[in-house]
């Protein structure tokens, strides 16, 4: 891990105090014994999530906050503090019982070069697909608790070197635009510096914590099988845009 990985000194920690209720219960669920993060995605019109069906129909154009059947809508725009990043290939494999996926987060490895290389050509099997990009840490104002965003096509990876990059350690305003050509339409990230504190900052023992959680993923087992706990609709809704 690099030190431009590793800088959250930016991360105002005095910023406003920690409310009562997100210290030490919200603290011993986070790093409870598997325990897994939750992610944001940005909703994208043909995402399960977007569905009439869905348990809880997100607005196209939306951030939701989701882990496991818990979902929030986040609406068109939140706060986050960006504390920390890893490189992340990851294959979503629905050709045999249920989802595997498998996540790799060392770009010189073989492993993550392949699944690179496949994924930066027309993939033509939906059951089978590869992806490889950014993940961040942060930390959401409005929920109070850490989350990943994994920028994972050319839309987002491309954000990220613009705008997500280069505010690491920063305080974020993260909004959207919609992004239109001939042949598709969808929705891509805007990030910006906020001009304000986080009102609820983690304490620095909870960065430091969730940070060492992040460094250090479980590696995958041999039958292809993530063990980390990962959920399919963070990268199901993404594509070589």
């Amino acid at each position: 891990m690099t030190e431009e990985q590793k800088n959250t000194s930016l991360i105002p920690t005095t910023g406003g105090a920690v409310a009562p209720q997100t210290g030490d219960d919200v603290f011993n669920k986070l790093v409870k014994s598997g325990d897994y993060l939750g992610y944001v995605t940005l909703v994208q019109a043909n995402a399960d999530l977007a569905k009439p069906n869905a348990p809880k129909r997100i607005e196209a154009g939306n951030y939701a906050y989701v882990k496991g059947t818990n979902v929030i809508d986040l609406g068109k725009d939140f706060t986050a503090g960006v504390i920390r990043w890893r490189p992340t290939a990851r294959i979503v494999d629905k050709t045999g019982e249920g989802t595997k996926i498998t996540s790799f987060h060392d770009p010189e490895s073989e492993d993550f070069k392949a699944i690179q290389a496949a994924a930066s050509v027309q993939q033509k099997n939906p059951k089978l697909l590869n992806y490889y990009g950014f993940e961040y840490l942060l930390w959401l104002e409005e929920t109070e608790c850490f989350a990943t965003f994994y920028c994972n096509n050319a839309t987002t990876r491309r954000h990220a070197s613009e705008a997500i990059h280069p505010l690491m350690g920063k305080v974020t305003n993260w909004g959207s635009r919609f992004i239109e050509t001939d042949a598709h339409s969808w929705y891509g990230p805007e990030v910006s510096k906020s001009d304000t504190d986080l009102l609820n900052a983690p304490t620095q023992e909870m960065i430091d914590t969730e940070c060492e959680r992040f460094d250090n993923p479980p590696e995958n087992t041999g039958d292809g099988t993530s063990t980390e706990e990962v959920e399919e609709e963070a990268v199901a809704d993404d594509d070589n845009r």
